[in-house]
């Protein structure tokens, strides 16, 4: 068969559109991953702040009361006489009097730990780790292979006054006042000391300490990740492989942030969540929208190939097609005025969901300004880079959030939504000309018109749908026992007021604060949408303009539009 000219440029032009919005919707795809993995690194970030602000005021509070037991006569004699064993215990008994949680007071000499509790049979530092700073936090272990966290200040050169905490205690301490996680993902809080030799990671429930250097490829890449940044000295995030103990490997995000002179100065924390579960509603998503795309891809290239074969086809089977639409577009052009209405409530559903898909990124850009805002404030002045940088990333998120109302607001748009000059007078009387075949037996109608020579700028077809809308349930509220709907305009300041008033039997109160809310609606099933005032509230806020209501139950409501004009009423 052959293929006209125009039936091929068709041909190629459908392909070139599919193969562009394939590159689109990818394109869509990689830049909301993009946007959520960094909401996810800010949060890991923050909990990581969180952990290390817990840390620093933990171990400030217990070297503080370490400090005042430590200088006690008791424990000062104990020293001078070189007795480690009777120094921790004087130590404990004074801090027996201090609240804090530690299992044992400590002393140590030449780098051998003497615990005051029995209990702790063979403790030891963790190996190739010896105390050498003046305040130290180690961790030791017990031949029972307890785990405990060792809080040293030096008394002079190789002898240290101490405190012993469980791992676990501590642990559970400095996590307790973190956030619930996520419901598809769990984060995990891990800790490496300053010589990057010791970390310190959940497991089974529990914290375990791992030596690094003694346990090859143990949580290796976590570490290195770890103590990468810990050398570096700066905050970052990263997707790196945790290898419990346990045997089981997962690739997780690992957000750390290094101890430093702005920081607890003795533990990196790090902070790390498994994305595959997160990660699956978005495959989901992107599998969906491929076979969606597949699709329309199909359908497009059918249709291409319909009307290839149909520029083929003899003159009867056009001329068929022709009278096909010639009917269809009889029968169009019979049903258009009814079909408006249906299709302009479309369209603004479709900008109702923009507005929600809208809020839900607002939602994402929030916490990223409130954080920032919260970090700005808390930087000391002579910080002036890191407040710069800061500040530029509130500046960029303000910048998308603007970014993101433009695009809800161009969504909203389209060429029947144009404002043109209006005549309030004249628009009420093409409503009610509209209106009249659906007014009820018994119901009366009065205009009281004042707005003559009164313009304003709007939508007619907006306009008259809201009108037409109030109108509609005026009738509707007064059909079983009549009455009288009164239609005015008036010129209030520099707005027109529409005021559609009916005698029926009136709204219930707890009705009136949802009556604006979409999908909401009185009526029995099937009789009505909840669209309606929904609708028309949008469409009056578009004009700028207020919808109120005004109810005495019993005796009728009243509907109060009000639309800024362009042109008041002359003298």
């Amino acid at each position: 068969m052959h293929i006209k000219r125009p039936a091929r440029v068709l041909f190629v032009l459908g392909m070139v559109l599919v193969l562009l919005g394939a590159a689109a919707g990818q394109q869509a795809i990689r830049r909301y991953e993009q946007a959520v993995l960094q909401s996810a690194d800010q949060r890991l970030l923050h909990t990581g702040h969180t952990v290390d602000q817990a840390i620093a005021a933990a171990l400030e509070d217990a070297f503080r009361i370490l400090s005042a037991a430590a200088d006690t006569p008791q424990v000062r004699y104990a020293w001078e006489r070189r007795e480690p064993r009777q120094a921790a215990l004087a130590l404990e008994k004074a801090l027996a009097e201090q609240p804090t949680g530690f299992c044992s007071a400590l002393s140590v000499q030449d780098g051998t730990p003497s615990p005051a509790s029995q209990q702790l049979h063979g403790l030891r530092f963790a190996p190739q780790v010896t105390p050498d700073s003046p305040e130290e936090a180690l961790v030791c272990l017990d031949d029972n292979g307890g785990m405990y966290l060792a809080l040293l200040r030096e008394r002079s050169s190789g002898l240290y006054d101490g405190l012993v905490l469980e791992l676990s205690a501590f642990y559970d301490q400095i996590t307790a006042a973190l956030p619930a996680g996520q419901e598809n993902y769990r984060e995990q809080v891990l800790l490496m000391d300053v010589r990057g030799t010791t970390l310190i990671l959940p497991q089974d429930g529990a914290p375990t300490a791992v030596l690094l250097s003694d346990s090859p490829g143990t949580a290796s890449d976590a570490g290195a990740a770890l103590l990468h940044h810990q050398n570096m000295g700066e905050e970052g995030a990263s997707f790196v492989a945790l290898s419990p103990a346990d045997g089981g490997a997962s690739s997780v995000r690992l957000a750390v942030t290094p101890a430093g002179t702005d920081t607890n100065g003795y533990f990196a924390v790090g902070v790390a969540a498994d994305y595959n579960v997160f990660w699956s509603p978005m495959r989901s998503m992107a599998a969906r929208l491929v076979c969606s795309a597949g699709l329309m891809a199909a359908g497009l290239v059918l249709l291409v190939i319909l009307l290839i074969r149909t520029s083929g086809k003899s003159r009867r089977y056009r001329q068929e097609l022709a009278v096909v639409q010639a009917k269809a577009e009889a029968v169009e052009a019979l049903n258009r005025k009814m079909s408006q209405l249906a299709h302009h409530q479309r369209l603004e559903m479709i900008g109702t969901l923009t507005s929600s898909i809208s809020h839900e990124f607002n939602n994402l850009l929030s916490p990223i300004m409130g954080y920032s805002l919260m970090a700005m404030e808390k930087l000391p002045e002579e910080d002036g880079p890191l407040y710069d940088d800061i500040l530029e990333i509130y500046n960029t998120s303000v910048r998308a959030k603007t970014l993101v109302q433009r695009l809800s607001d161009l969504a909203r748009r389209n060429p029947e939504t144009l404002f043109r000059p209006l005549h309030p007078d004249e628009l009420v009387k093409k409503v009610m000309s509209v209106a009249k075949p659906a007014k009820p037996e018994g119901v009366t109608v009065t205009l009281d018109l004042d707005c003559s020579g009164v313009q304003m700028e709007g939508s007619e077809l907006q306009l008259s749908q809201i009108l037409l809308n109030l109108v509609l349930n005026a009738f509707d509220a007064m059909k079983d026992r009549g009455g009288t709907l009164t239609l005015s305009t008036r010129l209030e300041g520099e707005n027109v007021c529409f005021r559609v008033q009916d005698t029926g039997p009136g709204i219930r109160p707890e009705v009136i604060p949802h009556i604006f809310e979409p999908f909401f609606t009185t009526k029995s099933e099937g009789c009505g949408t909840g669209l309606g005032l929904a609708i028309a509230a949008q469409m009056v806020e578009d004009h700028h303009g207020d919808i109120d209501v005004e109810n005495r139950l019993g005796v009728g409501a009243a509907f109060c539009v009000t639309i800024p004009v362009t042109q008041p009423k002359r003298s």
